[in-house]
């Protein structure tokens, strides 16, 4: 395996597919510079994938048996990592490409009414705006957002619409890293 029959195959990459029938590649987004290129094989691919879920372990309790899904703002790009665990492993998840017009973003989420609602902060942040303005009519159990700064006004917002407490997650292209508890409110 070298980088470029990596990359060469990501390039391509449109669904969720194996490299040489075993090995899932992902890649980051390169904000260090160089983009960073990973391969899983089925084991590893089912760890990160688990440790991705284990923060939304606690919205279990939330969900009943009519509303068992989440929507998922993440890259459109099956090389993405947060597209391409959708891809995989759920059935009960609306991944949305955060390059879709806002619009039909709000469009789709109206129609899925996702009891977790996760995403860029700037996406949540959009939506609450949304929300607060009538045009968005879902009432999400948990917020959970990652991969960008969540910045105090945009927290503030987000929380004031749906009226918890955000998820604030760290993921990487390895997997999860850390969320905040969840405990309390603010912050």
């Amino acid at each position: 395996m070298s980088r470029d029959h990596a990359e060469t195959r990501l390039d391509g990459l449109t669904g969720d597919a194996y490299l040489l029938d075993h090995y899932h590649v992902v890649a980051s987004g390169g904000s260090s510079g160089v983009r960073g290129v990973f391969l899983f094989d089925w084991d590893g691919w089912l760890m990160c994938a688990l440790t991705n879920i284990r923060f939304r372990a606690r919205a279990r309790p939330l969900w009943d048996r009519t509303q068992r899904c989440a929507g998922v703002i993440a890259g459109g790009k099956a090389s993405h990592m947060g597209y391409a665990m959708a891809q995989t492993f759920s059935r009960s998840m609306g991944s949305l490409p955060a390059t879709l017009p806002i619009h039909e973003m709000v469009a789709r989420l109206n129609a899925l009414q996702p009891a977790i609602l996760s995403g860029y902060p700037s996406s949540l942040f959009s939506f609450a705006s949304d929300a607060r303005k009538g045009r968005l009519s879902i009432h999400p159990r948990l917020v959970m957002c990652a991969s960008e700064p969540l910045l105090p006004e945009m927290h503030h917002r987000i929380e004031d619409v749906w009226s918890f407490r955000v998820i604030n997650s760290y993921f990487t292209s390895e997997g999860a890293s850390a969320s905040d508890c969840g405990a309390g409110r603010g912050g």
